[in-house]
């Protein structure tokens, strides 16, 4: 994504987006794909019997592509790379422990998915975890906006942001950010705009990018649901939004006040109709991908390109030094900040169920018909070596169950008996954990080597 000036807020329509050791030994492969629903039922792995019905049998669809099994497979070689650099357990951890005794795996929509493994959900430092609750964040946003807009309300898009230059510390800039946000929705409900315009609710995010120029650039998108007001209303607001952030910024921290110019440091535009999909995209984007593709690819950057956390992470794993002091700055800043949240009361007025957090977006059951169910020693070793995830995916997507064993049974076979069997002791107290984390893993090689 091109670096906005430091005053500078960006939006669908102006700025591009930021979405959109080393791999494993046994093939390269897809991904696991975000999707939810209803666990799968248990088959007999590894046996000569139909396993779990006609889905034994699977077949790839055509629909799988060689750059989405790219894409994929690409944030679970990050996410074995940054773990190195990561300081907090959840992430250090993500994907190696279990719900349940066994892993499975399951298709939907032509795509392949390992299921029971126990994500961490923390979307702003698991490059994994970050693209799975992004897409399923995505999907809900989209559904809130249709929803809306099918009761006749309209939607607008605001961008906040903050000056901003090299030497700023990011936590201060949140702080910032929050405190301005604070001060200025008790002006919003206090100045009688809420009324006027028939505010239902909002909802808000988190984006962080880092250029070589200006530094940190944190800016929060707000989708505003409203009803349909006249042109010169709307006009008086955009003025007073624009004016009063500056004002509520600057009350916080004078030198990070934004320019009061319309459409600098704050920007309003409203969401076209049948254009909710593109909006919910970019306020739950990521960058995950992306910057999984420029680690496998070792794409350049050049000094006035901004990146986001998971490009840092990235360099990091590339051995930029820089790039490791600023991914760890920012896991310490953005500690216990939510990526996306609905408005108090918003859910109820569009009908919609409770939300769930990230975590449980992250650990919801894979949805689909089920493939086939792992043994103990294959799933001993999927959890030893989460980047085997989508190697595992595409052999079903490929051929279905047998596909899968066969892989698997491949794997196994370049460990001696002493090494499949400290596997399985290792993997022991990593299943059926029925989404409880326990204690830390055992800081030790992903596969134990026997002498």
């Amino acid at each position: 994504m091109v670096t906005p000036h430091p005053t500078t807020a960006s939006s669908p329509g102006t700025a591009g987006s930021t979405d959109t050791p080393g791999a494993p030994k046994w093939g390269a492969g897809s991904e696991e794909t975000p999707t939810r629903g209803a666990s799968p039922g248990v088959g007999s792995a590894g046996s000569g019997d139909p396993v779990l019905g006609t889905q034994g049998n699977y077949r790839r669809a055509e629909g799988v592509t060689a750059e989405d099994r790219e894409r994929r497979s690409s944030k679970f070689v990050l996410r074995e790379r940054g773990r190195a650099f990561q300081t907090k357990k959840g992430p250090r951890a993500c994907g190696r422990w279990a719900l349940a005794q066994r892993l499975f795996v399951v298709e939907h929509d032509g795509r392949a998915s390992v299921g029971g493994h126990l994500s961490c959900g923390m979307v702003h430092l698991c490059v994994v975890c970050a693209a799975r609750v992004a897409a399923r964040r995505s999907a809900e946003v989209a559904d809130a906006i249709d929803r809306w807009q099918g009761q006749d309300g309209r939607v607008s898009f605001v961008t906040l942001t903050v000056a901003h230059q090299v030497s700023d510390e990011l936590g201060r800039l949140l702080d910032v950010h929050t405190q301005a946000l604070a001060l200025f929705r008790r002006r919003f409900r206090e100045s009688g705009w809420r009324a006027d315009l028939g505010v239902a609710g909002d909802i808000i995010n988190w984006e962080v990018t880092r250029s070589a120029w200006h530094g940190w650039h944190p800016h929060r998108h707000l989708l505003l649901f409203h009803r349909q007001v006249s042109d010169p209303l709307w006009a008086g607001f955009h003025l007073w939004l624009t004016r009063t952030w500056a004002d509520c910024v600057a009350r916080v921290s004078p030198e990070h006040a934004p320019s009061t110019s319309v459409g600098v440091g704050c920007r309003l535009e409203v969401v076209p109709f049948a254009d909710g999909e593109r909006f919910a995209a970019y306020i739950t984007k990521d960058g995950a991908v992306d910057a999984a593709l420029e680690l496998i690819h070792g794409q350049d950057k050049t000094g006035g390109t901004s990146r986001t956390p998971f490009q840092l992470l990235a360099d990091a794993a590339d051995g930029d030094r820089q790039a490791a002091a600023l991914w760890h700055e920012h896991g310490r800043a953005i500690e216990g900040k939510y990526r996306v949240k609905f408005s108090k009361g918003l859910r109820a007025v569009l009908g919609m169920t409770v939300g769930k957090s990230d975590v449980e977006l992250a650990n919801e059951d894979e949805e689909g018909d089920p493939i086939t169910e792992l043994d103990d020693a294959e799933t001993a070793l999927v959890l030893q070596v989460p980047a085997l995830i989508p190697v595992v995916c595409d052999a079903a997507e490929r051929g279905g169950a047998d596909e899968v064993h066969h892989v698997l049974a491949a794997a196994l076979a370049v460990l001696s008996w002493t090494d499949r069997a400290a596997m399985r002791k290792w993997a022991r107290d990593r299943v059926g954990l029925g989404g409880k984390w326990t204690k830390m893993p055992a800081r030790r090689p992903l596969v134990p080597t026997s002498r």
